[in-house]
């Protein structure tokens, strides 16, 4: 889907807000698995880590791709 020029930054921006979100769930998965292997969870990763490793991946290079003024806008944004 293209994105008009006016509409490029709230989609940049909603792309690096949104990322945050996702990139702190996978670190946070990766974190409780490792600290904590007794814990019985509710729910199985296929071909656990691979998934989450590659969407971290996905995120990244989003983050990477993006202008560096609309990141540090919503980072200023998240902070607030």
């Amino acid at each position: 889907m293209l994105v008009p020029p006016s509409h490029q930054w709230r989609a940049c921006a909603n792309a690096f807000n949104g990322g945050v979100d996702f990139v702190g769930q996978i670190v946070g998965l990766h974190v409780l698995r490792k600290t904590r292997p007794d814990l019985v969870l509710p729910f199985r990763m296929w071909l656990y880590p691979l998934p989450s490793l590659f969407a971290l991946g996905g995120w990244l290079f989003v983050f990477g791709m993006a202008d560096r003024s609309v990141l540090l806008a919503s980072l200023a944004v998240i902070v607030s």
